[in-house]
């Protein structure tokens, strides 16, 4: 059996070894924002670029030490204002490039690694590729008896025609700090960490007609986050008779899922979803309370379907919405007619104003 093929492959590898070993020492002085921004605390930061740049060899310095001579520059600067982006510059030898990135546009969970791939992005578009003509390896064969004598040469000649030993990387396996591999970096922050639909505080005027007779009207405090929000609801309406006048004050909260949207995920422009409230209503009678009574209180139950459009201007989300529905509430009667009405078919029209969070 002939051991010319692993002859090769041992020449080869070892003509490489000392190219790899001096390309993964390359060292990377990082300078970070003297501040740190909501969601982005430079411990986390760094920690996120060392982790990045360690799987293509490359180190960051200690953080309290001056560059060397050799390293390669990088940093992240921002103005440290609430509303400022980040500022990504790198100096690999003689070239030097930038890039900003405004991190409110980044999901906060995996904010920190899309600003480390974005920066080892800007790494790889400075690093200038070893032009290096392939290894030449020369086999020698003596005919005779059978022996066989191999002559191992790997030549690598570059530009200038000096002698280099072989030392670009194996076009199996790139790093992925190379140009070639910069187009799957770029798709990791999705795989890693997709958009999510912002959660939001909103406080939103409505009005509500209960049965197409009693009109309430209040204000409704709520939270949204992912697909689903929780809110309180405080309306009053108050309806008059021949004997005197019904107020009705309702309380809930509720429980609400949008089941479908339109436009960005975290911003859509239309909404579909449904309503699940408890509460109570109180009614109270002026001025005669002999008739329907001082003060009564009943449970409140509402379930309603929504939909609605909103207008995003960051951080803010305005909103206009309608409901419709039917409640188990409380009816208001005078001699065994009904004169005030907080349940039955119910129509709610929103206007809302919401904070990105």
């Amino acid at each position: 059996m002939s051991l010319r093929p692993a002859l090769v492959g041992a020449a080869l590898l070892l003509a490489r070894t000392p190219a790899l070993a001096g390309e993964l020492g390359a060292p990377v002085h990082l300078t970070l924002p003297s501040c740190e921004l909501a969601n982005l605390s430079n411990e986390e930061l760094r920690s996120a670029i060392a982790l990045e740049l360690s799987t293509s060899g490359l180190a960051l310095e200690p953080p309290d030490g001056s560059p060397s001579g050799d390293a390669i520059e990088a940093s992240v600067e921002t103005s440290c204002a609430a509303d400022s982006s980040l500022e990504l510059r790198g100096v690999w030898g003689v070239r030097t490039g930038s890039r900003r990135l405004d991190p409110r546009e980044l999901p906060a969970p995996s904010r920190a690694r899309a600003v480390a791939l974005a920066l080892a992005e800007l790494l790889a578009s400075l690093r200038s590729p070893e032009e290096v003509v392939p290894a030449h390896v020369e086999l020698t064969e003596e005919p005779g008896n059978g022996a066989t004598t191999d002559a191992l040469a790997p030549k690598a000649t570059a530009k200038d025609g000096s002698a280099l030993a072989a030392s670009t990387r194996p076009s199996a396996a790139p790093s992925r700090l190379s140009p070639a591999s910069d187009a799957p970096d770029l798709a990791e922050p999705k795989r890693s960490g997709a958009p999510r639909p912002l959660p939001a505080l909103g406080l939103a005027g409505e009005l509500r007609w209960f049965s197409l007779d009693t009109i309430v009207m209040g204000v409704r405090a709520h939270y949204d986050f992912s697909r689903f929000g929780v809110g309180l609801v405080v309306l009053s309406g108050s309806q008059t008779a021949t004997l005197g006048t019904v107020t009705g004050t309702l309380f809930h909260g509720y429980f609400e899922g949008r089941f479908a949207e339109l436009g960005p995920l975290q911003s859509p422009w239309f909404t579909l979803g449904s309503r699940l409230g408890l509460g109570v209503v109180q009614a109270v009678s002026t001025p005669n309370p002999t008739v329907i009574g001082t003060a009564v209180a009943d449970p409140y139950v509402d379930l309603a379907a929504f939909s609605g459009l909103a207008l995003t201007a960051a951080p803010f989300r305005f909103g206009l919405r309608l409901e419709l529905g039917y409640a188990v509430g409380m009816l208001a009667l005078e001699d065994g007619a009904r004169i005030a009405s907080f349940g039955g078919p119910l129509i709610g029209v929103l206007v809302d104003l919401n904070v990105l969070l």
